[in-house]
């Protein structure tokens, strides 16, 4: 014997929940009526009576998937995005001129159907009460209870409908509208980044350009590392962040081409904790920071300069310092101004809001201090020659 398909096989599982309310209605009516008749004295001969009212509720378990159907097709809520509030008004008019309809036809046919069966169980087991009162008009009195009671609980599906539905909608909308500010949020820090980009490389040009003309053998090695360093760059041009390791490694290729320009002036050292190479970081965080500290710090002295990146967990936070034996920010005002620094702080409030700091502060004994503290993120792009480069 061949089985059905599997997509055409009846679906049990939603039928199950259905069968569970329309149970309670049925068992209150059978209990009630269970109880009316052991007092009275005439459950033996009354029970049939029972499985009329039961069955009679039982009904509604196919009808209500119908219900739901009609409920979606005319809907009773203004949902749709029209112009004209007129043509809202008139749509719900037409559903519930329908609902009206079906609703008869659906609660007439239930109360015909379940009145028969119930006139014809009471002939049965109660003929005297025929002898006093016609057929006819027990009957009737039996469908106008049914289809008030029928009315009734067709209204109370559809309403039930309509509200599932509404909020459905109202949830698609709410997780639209996340998707929407997620993309607007991406799309805002990548025009930020993409505002970093001609900056860093225009700085670096021109550090190429006096390389050209005082040291051509350097201008040719300094070409090869921006060719190293734009490739990290483009590779990287879909993340919005990525792990401190490989963030180092670009301010390495970056610090490589300045230390050609200045030779025995600029030393750089590095002090970073083991743990924090994981660490999650915006793409081209450092840059900035690492070029602000040359350009204000060391650039303008003819004295060498030391330039220090350190990095630590503290707290539950990522801690990161760029520091230069420079003047200091309080002898260099404009070194909080530039396209850089100001880019890189309108990411890190896009990224994380109130949750970091980047502050220039004085350091102790000379100098200035870029410290940047953000939450501790572990990254997932990381790998082992990453460590090892870092």
């Amino acid at each position: 014997m061949r089985l059905a398909p599997r997509h055409a096989r009846p679906r049990f599982g939603r039928l199950l929940p259905l069968v569970a309310i329309w149970a309670v209605p049925a068992l209150i009516v059978g209990v009630q009526w269970y109880l009316v008749y052991v007092l009275e004295n005439e459950w033996p001969r009354n029970w049939p009576f029972i499985v009329v009212n039961v069955g009679a509720w039982l009904t509604w378990i196919p009808l209500t998937p119908l219900l739901f159907g009609l409920a979606r097709r005319w809907p009773l809520d203004s949902h749709a995005p029209d112009d004209d509030p007129a043509a809202r008004r008139r749509r719900v008019r037409r559903s519930a001129g329908r609902h009206a309809a079906a609703a008869l036809g659906i609660t007439i046919a239930h109360a015909l159907f379940w009145s028969a069966m119930s006139l014809l169980v009471q002939r049965r087991i109660e003929p005297e009460t025929f002898a006093r009162v016609s057929a006819s008009a027990i009957y009737g009195v039996s469908v106008l209870a049914r289809l008030v009671t029928g009315l009734l609980t067709y209204g109370a599906i559809v309403a039930v409908a309509t509200t599932i539905d509404s909020l459905r909608r109202l949830r698609e909308q709410e997780l639209r509208g996340a998707r929407l500010a997620s993309e607007l949020a991406a799309a805002q820090l990548g025009a930020l980044k993409m505002q970093l980009h001609p900056h860093f490389l225009f700085n670096t040009l021109h550090a190429i350009t006096v390389l050209i003309r005082e040291d051509p053998p350097a201008a040719t090695r300094t070409v090869t590392r921006l060719g190293e360093l734009l490739r990290l760059t483009l590779s990287r041009a879909q993340h919005t962040e990525v792990a401190l390791a490989h963030e180092l490694e670009l301010v390495r290729l970056y610090l490589d081409i300045e230390g050609t320009r200045f030779q025995d002036r600029l030393t750089v050292t590095y002090d970073v904790a083991p743990e924090t190479l994981r660490a999650r970081v915006p793409d081209l965080v450092l840059q900035p920071l690492v070029e602000n500290a040359i350009r204000h710090g060391i650039a303008p002295r003819a004295a060498a300069g030391r330039l220090v990146v350190h990095a630590h967990r503290a707290d539950g936070r990522l801690v990161i310092e760029v520091r230069d034996d420079g003047p200091g920010p309080g002898r260099a005002p404009s070194m909080s101004g530039g396209i850089g620094l100001s880019t890189t702080r309108e990411r890190l409030r896009s990224l994380y809001g109130a949750a970091h700091e980047l502050a220039l502060l004085e350091a102790p004994g000379g100098g200035c201090i870029a410290r940047l503290v953000m939450p501790f993120q572990l990254a997932d792009d990381v790998d082992a020659g990453a460590d090892a480069r870092a």
